[in-house]
């Protein structure tokens, strides 16, 4: 069985603060065996994790559409931000990626909506239905209905942008190679949401902070080894 979180960020994105190094040494102390990295800015962090970790590392990619958010799994490029959702979408599939649509109806982040779902149609594969950190529980009850409704498969993620958010919330679910064997397995899967921790969300404002006052990324092109 895997053990996994499908919806995590890196110091690579302009709001959260995981190094990669920090980022493996979460996952280990945590037992995760697959980990999907969705930066926003690109696959460099999963990239950069991949290099050093010992875990499977599922390069993928958070992107702002012109309709909300969505993320591709699996991919090997990097998306840019600001298309449409459908010609997003049809980005993500040329590289053989998967596309998931991340808390689409939570009304605290740039979600995609049931007007975008209906504007990629049978485009999206699937639905993350549980989210970290989402605040109110009826958002995410809301995703799985409509993932019911639409024949499609759940996804789960912490949502991680700190260290501490890494393997709070996961998933288990049968091992699986590659887009095609995830869509399988997660009919399969069985949830662990952890419960809502507003206090950690402010890190994300606080990597915000830092690189304003550094004037740069807080994260290395370059990451160090992780620690023995």
């Amino acid at each position: 069985m895997a053990r996994a979180d499908f919806h995590t960020h890196t110091a690579f994105s302009p709001d959260a603060l995981t190094s990669p190094a920090a980022f493996v040494r979460r996952c280990c102390d945590r037992g995760l065996t697959h980990v999907a990295i969705t930066d926003h800015t690109g696959i460099e962090g999963a990239l950069a994790v991949a290099e050093i970790a010992p875990f499977t590392v599922i390069v993928g990619q958070e992107v702002k559409t012109a309709e909300g958010e969505l993320i591709g799994l699996f991919l090997v490029e990097s998306v840019p931000s600001g298309l449409p959702a459908r010609e997003t979408a049809e980005r993500i599939h040329r590289q053989g990626a998967v596309v998931v649509a991340p808390h689409p109806f939570d009304p605290f982040r740039p979600n995609i909506g049931r007007r975008g779902l209906a504007e990629i149609g049978d485009a999206v594969d699937i639905i993350e239905g549980y989210n970290g950190r989402s605040m109110l529980r009826r958002i995410d009850r809301a995703a799985r209905r409509y993932a019911a409704e639409h024949d499609l498969p759940v996804g789960l993620g912490s949502d991680a942008h700190c260290r501490r958010e890494l393997g709070r919330s996961f998933v288990e679910l049968p091992d699986f190679d590659g887009p095609e064997a995830l869509l399988v397995a997660l009919r399969q899967a069985s949830y662990h949401l952890a419960r809502p921790a507003p206090w950690l969300v402010p890190s994300s404002g606080i990597a915000r902070a830092r690189r304003w006052i550094g004037g740069g990324p807080a994260a290395s092109p370059r990451p160090e080894g992780p620690r023995a």
